[in-house]
This record gives C-alpha cells, structure tokens and sequence, in this order.
C-alpha cells in the first residue's frame, strides 16, 4: 500500500485545530463585511436623518463588534448550544429508547404530511 501524503486526512487536534482556525478566519471575515456594511448604510442613512457624522471603516467595524458584545447573537439562537444540547439528550437512555421505538416513525410520518400538504397547496 503507497501512502499519498497529498490527499491524507488531518486526525484528531488536526482537524479540531483547522476547523477553530478556518472558524476564526470565517468570522473575521464576516466582521469586515459586515463593517463595511454598517459605513455604507450609516453614511446614506444617518447623516441626512439624525445629522450626525459620518463615520470610516475602523469605525463600521468597531460598531459591528459593539453590537454582538451588546446583543449578543445575530441569528436564532446559538448553533454551538443547540450541538451541546443534542448531546445532552444523547445523554438520556429514555430519550433514546423513546426515539429508537416511536420517534423515527413519528417523524417520517410528520414529514410526509408536510409533502403532501406541499403537494396540495400548489395543485391549488
């Protein structure tokens, strides 16, 4: 067996170490988008209603951080909570006992109905 180090895996720390890197970087980027966002948007918007100033890039981007220190999350909830609380329920035998008997089938059966409803609603 030849060994391909070209197209080898990353294992373990590997791969949690690139994806908190690729996660940061993610999320830097977004910062700068969003920050220059929040400088076009202010800057059209603001000075001609309120007549404040105008503001630069740093500034966009300061507000952007500002915002998510004071708000806290942008979308719906946190996605790393939801991984938490998944885990949790993996964590209950009578969870798993439950979804392994009833759940499964419960939930096929919920999303068959949600097709056909799809299905009705663009017949009419």
């Amino acid at each position: 067996m030849v060994y391909d180090h070209l197209h080898a895996q990353p294992k373990g720390w590997g791969i949690v170490l690139l994806r908190v890197l690729g996660g940061i970087a993610i999320a830097i980027g977004f910062g700068f988008i969003f920050g220059a966002a929040v400088v076009l948007l202010w800057n059209w918007l603001l000075p001609g209603l309120f007549g404040v100033k105008f503001i630069g890039y740093w500034q966009g981007v300061g507000l952007v951080i500002l915002g998510r220190l004071l708000f806290g999350s942008f979308g719906h909830g946190n996605p790393g909570n939801a991984f938490l609380q998944h885990n949790q329920m993996r964590q209950r035998p009578d969870y798993w006992t439950w979804w392994q008997s009833e759940g499964k089938q419960a939930f096929q059966e919920y999303i068959e109905r949600l097709r056909q409803q799809e299905a009705t609603d663009e017949k009419e």
